[in-house]
């Protein structure tokens, strides 16, 4: 029993004096849309700044009054790439090669649009983009020319629309 014990105060000591590396995103959705809100980096969700608010709190329109935004994001993420091994039975046309993606530069656009009715109320519409992570791995950059595992061209590209009514 007291075995039981040691081992849970030693578990315990571990699990709150060892700490490691996190590495979060987003992911592909934007920590804000529209140039105001990624500007408060998100913040603008409980501070309405213009009608893109709608994208993350449609009851914020109110607060901004009549009007209309109309904008654009350069999106540009860091390096894609990816280093092609060989390994595990598998032939990866790998060396060691890093292959690094095509694309580099993403624009992101957003317009919306506010009308009030009365002072507690108002209809909006809010258009958006998402996306911009898109990747574009050619075949020919990999050793021999056919793409990891002999695959040929890889990537992936998401792009999303969104539209937002709001009354």
């Amino acid at each position: 029993m007291r075995i039981i014990n040691l081992f849970k105060i030693i578990g315990f000591f571990i699990a709150v004096t060892v700490s490691f590396n996190a590495a979060a995103t987003n992911g592909y959705f934007a920590h804000g849309y529209g140039t105001k809100n990624k500007g408060l980096a998100g913040g603008g969700v409980a501070l309405p700044q213009d009608s893109m608010i709608a994208a993350t709190n449609p009851a914020g329109m109110v607060w901004v009054g009549k009007r209309w935004d109309l904008g654009a994001a350069l999106f540009s993420p860091s390096d894609r790439s990816y280093t092609a091994t060989a390994g595990g039975g598998f032939a990866a046309n790998g060396n060691g090669s890093t292959v690094t993606s095509e694309n580099d530069f993403f624009i992101i656009p957003h317009f919306g649009r506010n009308w009030m009715l009365s002072e507690n109320s108002s209809i909006g519409v809010s258009v958006y983009g998402n996306g911009g992570m898109n990747t574009q791995y050619d075949a020919a950059d990999t050793p021999g020319g056919t793409g990891t595992f002999g695959g040929g061209d890889a990537g992936v590209d998401l792009a999303q629309l969104f539209i937002s009514t709001t009354y």
